[in-house]
């Protein structure tokens, strides 16, 4: 007879993927699933939340299920969106690296959503669009959100490039399944944020 525990290791990793509108979720949830898609080709039209699925080889040959939870930023759904961060294993906060406002409303909106519903899970803050030329104060700007998120790692992706995308899955399942496993992820006082 399998108990809560067998089931809850043999689940997929959840990894939720939110931030605000056209901060590149989306295009970035379908570049997780399927390094491959053409995305301008591939007449995808979001939902509130979209999950896709994938299975992710790590560098010790592991092979781990994932969950990846795209979440819609609508005004009219957003008390439905915390039933999707329910039982997150890790959470992947989006913002523009041409945009400080979205990278400032991960510290005065996402964050808060996020910690109300799984207090302890991981945070990895994504900027997308990294191929694009970056608003002069991000680092500092950074430094500064990801303190005060406690976010356990930072990471500049291109969907457009396939810049770090394999690379930000698999630092993010390792995360999730370092949170399962401990109950807790490696985050603390000093952020151990660094962008790869």
């Amino acid at each position: 007879m399998a108990t809560v525990k067998d089931e809850a290791e043999s689940r997929p990793i959840k990894c939720v993927i939110t931030g605000d509108g056209a901060s590149g979720k989306t295009t970035l949830a379908l570049k997780l699933q399927d390094p491959d898609v053409n995305i301008a080709s591939c007449g995808y039209i979001p939902r509130l939340c979209d999950l896709f699925d994938r299975k992710v080889k790590l560098e010790n040959g592991q092979e781990v299920d994932v969950g990846i939870w795209d979440t819609a930023e609508d005004e009219e759904c957003s008390r439905l969106i915390g039933l999707y961060y329910l039982h997150a294993d890790v959470f992947i906060l989006t913002y523009k690296v041409t945009s400080s406002i979205q990278l400032d409303n991960i510290r005065a909106k996402w964050a808060d959503k996020v910690r109300f519903i799984v207090p302890e899970a991981p945070i990895v803050l994504v900027g997308t669009h990294c191929d694009r030329n970056k608003d002069e104060n991000m680092e500092d700007l950074l430094k500064t959100v990801a303190k005060d998120v406690k976010a356990s790692q930072c990471i500049e992706v291109s969907a457009k490039q396939g810049t770090n995308i394999e690379e930000l899955l698999r630092e993010a399942v390792k995360l999730g399944i370092e949170f399962r496993e401990r109950g807790e992820p490696k985050i603390g006082k000093k952020s151990k944020c660094h962008l790869l």
